[in-house]
């Protein structure tokens, strides 16, 4: 399997700035999905993994997933290893990263729609009340 990164680093990159390395072992930690400093699959890489598997499909093996992991990553796992960590800790920490990005997005969608939603307000106070082009 040869990875194709063509549109993996931009996604990468986007990553990296929402997740700093320092953030994601934190949610890690916190929902339990890492919980020793040596462990060789970190928040960071599963939340990637997860996300940017752009080749991948959802049916991909376990077995992809490792080579994924090792070519990606550098990181060498094996079937069962990766399939334990998929549970309730693996599901809270993805829950927390999800509900991060959503958070940024309604930000920036919030101050986006605030700021297009007042002005159409102020237009329409100049044109009799009626809301032109809104």
């Amino acid at each position: 399997m040869t990875l194709d990164t063509t549109l993996v680093d931009p996604m990468i990159g986007m990553l990296e700035g929402l997740f700093s390395e320092e953030e994601t072992a934190i949610m890690a930690r916190s929902s339990k999905f890492v919980e020793r400093s040596t462990s060789r699959l970190s928040g960071r890489i599963f939340l990637m993994m997860n996300v940017l598997r752009t080749e991948g499909h959802l049916y991909q093996s376990l077995q992809d997933q490792c080579y994924y992991l090792q070519e990606a990553f550098g990181v060498s796992m094996r079937k069962q290893s990766l399939d334990e960590r998929y549970g309730p800790q693996a599901v809270a920490f993805m829950r927390g990263c999800f509900a991060k990005v959503l958070g940024v997005h309604a930000r920036v969608d919030g101050a986006a729609g605030l700021a297009s939603g007042t002005a159409r307000h102020r237009a329409g106070h100049r044109h009799g009340g009626a809301v032109l082009g809104g």
